[in-house]
């Protein structure tokens, strides 16, 4: 598994860093250049190594994949949407029955009473919280 090391400071300059990361697993080393801006603190600086040794190691570790190496040919695959929660859901349901039954819309009444059935159908415990 990729692990890179906590980087060393190897310039500072007062307006930038720049930091060397190295690897403990035969990693190659990087320099990354890191430039301060207005409201940076120490520990954004810090929680932006961490992010930033996180992104090396992945990249390591999606790099040296047997899938990956030279002569391999890679599929394309599509992206898929992301499943919501049924929580999610019904909550939009419940949010949309809200707004449709406060605006008083009396042409809505079938449409409300089908909300309505099918919040009740579909409610499970704590979707509420």
């Amino acid at each position: 598994m990729a692990a890179y090391l906590d980087p060393e400071v190897i310039s500072n300059d007062g307006k930038k860093m720049v930091f060397e990361f190295r690897g403990g697993a035969g990693e190659p080393t990087r320099q990354i250049t890191y430039v301060f801006q207005q409201g940076n603190t120490v520990k954004k600086t810090r929680e932006w190594v961490k992010d930033t040794v996180d992104e090396l190691d992945d990249v390591r570790s999606v790099s040296s994949k047997p899938e990956f190496q030279i002569g391999q040919v890679v599929t394309r695959l599509n992206r898929t949407a992301a499943i919501r929660a049924a929580k999610e859901v019904w909550q939009e349901k419940l949010a949309r029955y809200i707004a449709v039954k406060d605006a008083g819309i009396s042409e809505a009444a079938v449409e409300l009473a089908a909300l309505l059935a099918d919040l009740k159908a579909t409610y499970q415990a704590g979707f509420l919280n």
